[in-house]
């Protein structure tokens, strides 16, 4: 009777573990580059200009019977998000309530990783299951996500031409990379200030009170700093040339 109970207990158990959809602890981010955009990707590894905003998710998936793989509903996690530099040194402090969206910044040149320790509780109706989330399972099952963020660049062009002929037609950086912090200035010969601007992507467009300017040389004070702490002091000359046709160039480049 005794060997009997036993089989059958095995063999519910058996079922239990046949009919479970095999649910598990699953970890995915959304990124925001330096630009602005926000960037959708599948990859546990990511590589960009400062700042880079990287949104953690904890969640546990599961995979149905048509190979679906959806998010299970009943789970909680209890534990932490890490972030540590490339070399072991930990960068942010421990951050909790990880069944939250989780929010970090990275605007340090170097590379980052973000992983999850902890545990996740899987209620299944009848029970509770508790799995670890340690370091060896977080190697183990790929769950560390990396961030590197690019060393800063900073460069402006000699000149635009804002004709209306789609090239050219805002004098702004023509490299950028990783800066934190920026500001711009341009002026007249007289020093008269005409424009400025705080985003590193954005430029001017050769007016001033919305009238556009004459041809002529123009004057740039640009003041910035990168994510590895390099500054920035640009000051130079700003050739505006409408009359500059780019379709008649025979390299098809910017105007330099």
């Amino acid at each position: 009777m005794k060997r009997s109970l036993l089989t059958i207990l095995v063999l519910a158990l058996t079922i239990c573990v046949l009919a479970d959809t095999d649910p598990h602890p699953a970890f995915k981010w959304t990124l925001v580059d330096g630009t602005g955009t926000d960037v959708t990707t599948t990859e546990k590894t990511y590589e960009g200009s400062a700042p880079i905003t990287a949104t953690m998710t904890a969640y546990v998936a599961y995979e149905t019977s048509d190979g679906e793989v959806v998010e299970y509903p009943d789970a909680t996690f209890y534990g932490s998000w890490r972030v540590w530099k490339e070399g072991g040194q930990m960068e942010e402090p421990t951050i909790s309530n990880p069944s939250n969206p989780v929010e970090f910044i990275f605007r340090s040149a170097g590379r980052d990783s973000i992983a999850f320790e902890g545990y996740v509780e899987i209620d299944h109706g009848d029970r509770i299951d508790k799995i670890l989330i340690t370091p060896e399972y977080v190697r183990t099952n790929q769950q560390i996500f990396s961030v590197k963020t690019y060393e800063s660049k900073l460069q402006f062009p000699n000149a635009f031409s804002p004709n209306g002929d789609q090239y050219n037609q805002y004098f702004k950086a023509k490299e950028v990379q990783s800066i934190v912090e920026f500001h711009a200035t341009i002026y007249n010969r007289w020093g008269q200030k005409l424009y400025e601007w705080d985003n590193p992507n954005e430029g001017w467009d050769g007016t001033y009170h919305g009238k556009a300017v004459k041809d002529g040389v123009y004057y740039i004070q640009v003041k910035a700093k990168g994510a590895d702490g390099q500054v920035f002091n640009i000051k130079k000359d700003v050739n505006l040339l409408r009359g500059f046709d780019e379709t008649t160039t025979t390299t098809g480049g910017t105007t330099e």
